[in-house]
């Protein structure tokens, strides 16, 4: 997901499985805050771990991150 917003207001992107392995998960190019929580990075250890998709950019908030795939969150 890449974001470039400007005019710094607040992006929310949840609930969103981003796989890229080693890759970056959430891009903010812009001035404003990215709400990026609630997301599945790939692994269970969260964006920037070993094997998990990471951020690029200031302002993005990333925990409370998911555990299990959204599919899998959302069948329990």
């Amino acid at each position: 997901i890449v974001i470039s917003n400007a005019a710094g207001g607040a992006v929310f992107a949840h609930l969103n499985n981003l796989i890229g392995r080693r890759s970056i998960g959430v891009d903010n190019l812009g001035a404003g805050a990215v709400d990026a929580t609630e997301n599945w990075w790939g692994c269970a250890r969260g964006p920037g771990a070993s094997g998990c998709t990471t951020v690029s950019g200031a302002n993005v908030t990333t925990v409370p991150f998911l555990t299990p795939p959204v599919q899998s969150a959302l069948s329990n």
